[in-house]
């Protein structure tokens, strides 16, 4: 397992249990309603700001710093 993957499964924990809910809970609902479902929970992670800090990394090709907060942090006025 690469130091990322660590990352992303252990250290980032906030994402990883938002984005694993969506493929538990679908399993006993319509392909409809489950698809819907998991669009939802898909918008909801990437308010994380640690999904933006991946995008980021990747399209810069640099490690990811995960901070693990489920919102970016306000900057002052």
């Amino acid at each position: 397992m690469s130091k990322s993957q660590i990352d992303l499964s252990v250290e980032n924990i906030v994402a990883v249990v938002p984005a694993k809910h969506p493929l538990i809970a679908i399993e006993e609902m319509s392909l409809r309603d489950g698809y819907r479902f998991e669009q939802t929970m898909t918008v909801e992670v990437g308010k994380i700001e640690d999904a933006t800090e991946a995008t980021q990394s990747f399209l810069g090709k640099r490690e990811p710093v995960f901070k693990g907060r489920r919102t970016a942090s306000k900057k002052p006025n």
